[in-house]
């Protein structure tokens, strides 16, 4: 860390400030800035996620219930959000796109610059990385550079450049890490006395800093329009209380007054996505009450902390998967609690239906009809593609000119009703499914890829829908574990009924493996009918993804935050054992995944996870590195710290690195 540049108390790794793209990013101000929120508020955040371990910790012994708050002022208050203006209140769907693709994210923006006069399309870009923290820090760069027409790129022989004037007339937003995201890391972005950075500091006072300074150009030039699409608009994810609500609207104030700009400059989207937020979500709007927009519904996190918060009672175990949707418990009374206290407040709301992919006329018949349903309640949408604008454009006209919102605000929402789980059986096929998805796509996790399409082949449609964590990682993993650590019976094909325990998961483990590695259609790119060879098997992380599916399914509490306790981990630990480049830190071998990977244990109990067929252990180019284990951090036999994440103590973490 001695070659660190230190600009306004920030410490900056080499890598960033060198690299040309990086010209005019670290000023002063913005450093200064960041050290000065960091300062003020790290420690109030640090201890808001004490208090998530608490939380946990009640949740998985069973102590904790959850209520609406007794003693809150709030709740029972008409107060509403601070005025919208009426360019962020058109109808229209929004496009989530991954700022580690950036030609993706500009296809996006122009697509929607052409649509604007269909209705408003908005952009969303994501910045919820795929493994690497350097992302963050790159896509950050990127989107203030995309926003303001320095941005090009070359892709696959074509360029694609953002016109600030001509493909900037949609609302572009920026979704960055939640609280919990793990800070960033020490050798990439450090404060000069050694304090880690989180990533939610990093990324809003980065972006909002430049994204203020284009707002207030324009509002010199008399372009009101230009200043809105131009203000900083947040989407901010995995809130849960409305104190973490608050710490978020200190962070934003504190920007807004270093920025000489009034309070509510920097916008907010809420994803409702949490196991508490629910409960206390009148709190958390009036706590960003000065500048919230929308809520929009994270179906599938959501669902997975309705499981969560039911994890230690054997009598709510939740069905196979597609017993759990929108349309049912307890989705259904999340979404319209939702909506009901956006209205209530004078928020607005977006849906948060399955994304199909492709462009089929099939596909785009299932967006408009999706899309229509949604509209029935709701003025905006997420769509995956910016073809499939004009069909959920079609749709959400369609549900709103036959709106039943008047049924919606009429349900009556109970405490018990946010978190009920429906009853249903589960079925073989579908735990199948489930297990394959989670190997599928936590080893594309691995390989850095942060989102994949996926074809459900026990009985749904024709066609992808795209995936994130959200769905293969949090939810699946959940409900496989809930199952196993109460002994749920599952249906066979032929009708018995059988225990779903470790013996059989193993067994049905081994078989996808074989059927993956034998070359069968995955469903990865079912459109274009992509086989999966048998190189490409051994060149990937499938039995360590496989692994780490069968330790957090066996695991004796209910894993949080797969993406950061669980495959992140992973997806560093295989990076530094292949990258010789990459410097070993405590945290890669003190990790939960880094202990199950390595352990012996598994090489004796699965047949599958053959030490000597792994590319981070065997692979030629990876001599350097392995050497570099042997020497620094982990010497053979040389026992780690203990495994940190819940419910996986019984793993005695004696690190050997064999040959």
């Amino acid at each position: 860390m001695h070659d660190m540049v230190t600009i306004g108390g920030i410490r900056i790794s080499p890598d960033f400030y060198r690299d040309p793209s990086f010209k005019g990013f670290w000023t002063e101000e913005k450093c200064r800035l960041l050290f000065a929120v960091q300062k003020s508020l790290g420690p109030e955040l640090e201890k808001l996620l004490r208090q998530r371990q608490e939380f946990t910790a009640a949740i998985n012994a069973g102590t904790r219930t959850m209520q609406f708050p007794k003693d809150s002022t709030i709740r029972d208050s008409e107060f509403k959000v601070a005025d919208i203006p009426e360019l962020y209140q058109r109808a229209g769907p929004e496009l989530i796109s991954p700022l580690r693709d950036p030609h993706m994210a500009i296809l996006a923006a122009k697509a929607h610059g052409e649509r604007h006069q269909e209705g408003l399309v908005s952009t969303v870009f994501d910045n919820c990385d795929a493994g690497h923290y350097g992302y963050t820090i790159k896509g950050i760069r990127d989107v203030t550079r995309i926003l303001s027409g320095q941005y090009s790129t070359n892709h696959n022989g074509k360029d694609y450049k953002f016109d600030e004037d001509v493909d900037g007339r949609g609302v572009n937003w920026i979704r960055i890490n939640g609280l919990g995201a793990k800070p960033l890391a020490k050798s990439e972005l450090v404060q000069s006395n050694g304090h880690a950075i989180f990533r939610t500091l990093f990324e809003t006072v980065f972006y909002a800093s430049e994204a203020i300074d284009r707002w207030k150009e324009a509002k010199e030039s008399g372009d009101e329009e230009k200043a809105l699409l131009l203000a900083p608009k947040i989407y901010v994810p995995k809130i849960e209380t409305a104190a973490e609500a608050a710490w978020f609207d200190k962070v934003c104030r504190q920007i807004e007054d270093k920025k000489g700009v009034p309070h509510g400059t920097i916008k907010v989207s809420l994803v409702v996505e949490t196991p508490t937020i629910f409960y206390e979500l009148p709190e958390v709007i009036y706590a960003l009450r000065d500048r919230i927009t929308k809520l929009s519904y994270g179906r599938y996190d959501a669902l997975a902390s309705a499981i969560y918060v039911n994890t230690a009672n054997p009598k709510k175990l939740p069905p196979s998967p597609k017993f759990m949707s929108i349309k049912t418990a307890p989705a259904k009374y999340q979404f319209a609690y939702m909506v009901q206290m956006a209205l209530l407040h004078g928020a607005f709301s977006l849906g948060g239906m399955d994304v199909p992919v492709g462009d089929s006329e099939e596909v785009l018949k299932s967006v408009e009809d999706n899309k229509a349903w949604e509209g029935l309640y709701v003025i905006s949408a997420w769509i995956s593609a910016p073809h499939h604008t004009t069909a959920a454009m079609t749709g959400l006209i369609r549900g709103m000119e036959n709106s039943q919102l008047q049924v919606m605000l009429e349900m009556l929402i109970t405490a018990e009703k946010l978190n009920e789980i429906p009853e249903g059986p589960i079925n073989e096929g579908e735990v199948d499914f489930i297990i394959r998805k989670f190997i599928e796509f936590s080893e594309g996790y691995l390989r850095g890829i942060g989102c994949c399409s996926y074809l459900d082949k026990v009985g749904g449609p024709k066609w992808a829908t795209m995936e994130d964590f959200a769905t293969a990682g949090e939810y699946t993993l959940k409900v496989i574990n809930t199952w196993v650590r109460h002994g749920a019976m599952m249906t066979r094909t032929d009708g018995t009924k059988v225990k779903i325990d470790k013996d059989l998961l193993a067994g049905k483990v081994e078989g996808i493996l074989a059927d993956i590695k034998q070359g069968y259609e995955t469903g990865r790119e079912p459109a274009k009918g992509k086989k999966m060879s048998v190189e490409r098997f051994k060149q990937g992380y499938y039995r360590e993804s496989a692994l780490l599916f069968m330790a957090g399914a066996t695991s004796p509490k209910c894993p949080t935050f797969v993406k950061d306790n669980v495959c992140y981990p992973a997806y560093r630990f295989l990076k530094v054992m292949s990258d010789p480049k990459e410097t070993i830190t405590e945290e890669d071998t003190s990790s939960w995944a880094c202990s199950v990977l390595t352990h012996p244990k598994y090489y004796e109990e699965y047949s599958w996870y053959n030490p000597k067929e792994l590319n981070w252990t065997y692979r030629e180019s990876n001599r350097a590195s392995e050497q570099n284990i042997r020497d620094g951090f982990w010497k053979a036999d040389r026992p780690i710290n203990p495994i940190r994440q819940a419910g996986c103590s019984e793993i005695q973490c004696n690190l050997v690195v064999r040959m």
